[in-house]
């Protein structure tokens, strides 16, 4: 005997039919992009998106040091998330070290970090600010004038990779070479930030 078919009546199930707990679990998977095309899908969605689990896990994921040991019930664990990750975007500091130096008006050619020193050039000059000393009160602008014009290149090299270096004490230590349109090259090492080795780095023109 044949069976008759299907009433087409038949109401079909749809994933709205889940509960909350088993929609949470599945969103629990998603990634930030995908949560927030589901919150914008329509308003249940948007229930399951904002769950407080699903951002708790989130946020530990991320941040496992910075947990905080309860999240407030008013702004919720997706608001902290979002919160801290903007913050983070923003570069945002609490009491920043501002310090104000004046040197020569002339532009930079070079500039880049070394550790605590902020190293740049202007014309002949190679300037240093040296982060700890300011820390300490004492002047950190060190100025370094052998060269005779304007400086071209700047680079800095492990002390390890040079013939000043004498045991694994100076392994950390970094040394200047620096470029000129004076024809010559010079090496600058940081004890006291001496020229040194400047008869063998002579370029004759």
């Amino acid at each position: 005997m044949v069976e008759p078919p299907p009433s087409t009546d038949q109401r079909s199930i749809t994933i709205t039919d889940l509960n909350m707990d088993a929609l949470v679990h599945c969103a629990s998977y998603l990634n930030l992009q995908d949560l927030s095309n589901m919150a914008m899908s329509c308003t249940y969605f948007n229930r399951v998106a904002y769950s407080d689990s699903i951002w708790q896990s989130l946020f530990r994921e991320r941040w496992p040091q910075r947990v905080p040991s309860s999240f407030s019930q008013i702004s919720g664990a997706r608001k902290a998330y979002l919160a801290r990750n903007t913050a983070l975007q923003q570069f945002k500091f609490v009491d920043p070290l501002l310090a104000d130096y004046y040197t020569h008006s002339k532009p930079y050619d070079q500039l880049f970090l070394d550790k605590n020193d902020i190293i740049f050039s202007q014309g002949p000059l190679i300037h240093m600010i040296r982060i700890g000393e300011f820390l300490n009160g004492k002047d950190p602008l060190v100025t370094l004038s052998d060269h005779r014009a304007r400086i071209t290149c700047m680079r800095l090299f492990s002390l390890s990779e040079t013939s000043l270096f004498r045991s694994e004490t100076q392994r950390n230590e970094n040394v200047l070479v620096t470029s000129s349109c004076d024809h010559s090259i010079r090496l600058w090492w940081n004890v006291s930030w001496c020229f040194v080795e400047k008869k063998l780095l002579k370029i004759e023109s």
